[in-house]
């Protein structure tokens, strides 16, 4: 739809989480005003690098395999909602917890 959401989400990407990973560092480049960026489900081991996309607003990366999210994602001005549930999170940096939704849904206080 007109509502600039990127859902990365097939079976290659279940099946091979570093494919999904190839495919969208091609396209973050071009995705410059997508606001919305739903990555959950993907198995994901790293992020790839959605810092590029500078109008981002929200980022779901809940049921991935994170160990930890790059301090790059502080640089996001525009990004207010940020989920992780479901991830083997080692460390958030300091700079991203206030982002971090605790309650799916819901946006952290500000």
């Amino acid at each position: 739809g007109g509502n600039m959401e990127l859902i990365c989400v097939d079976h290659m990407c279940v099946r091979f989480g570093e494919v999904c990973l190839c495919k969208l560092s091609i396209q973050l480049a071009r995705l410059q005003h997508v606001r919305h960026l739903d990555l959950s489900g993907n198995n994901l081991e790293r992020l790839p690098e959605v810092w590029r996309i500078r109008a981002l607003e929200s980022l779901d990366l809940s049921a991935n395999k994170l160990v930890e999210l790059p301090e790059e994602l502080s640089t996001l001005r525009h990004l207010r909602e940020l989920n992780v549930t479901d991830n083997p999170l080692r460390s958030v940096p300091k700079a991203i917890q206030p982002l971090i939704s605790r309650k799916s849904g819901q946006a952290p206080p500000s």
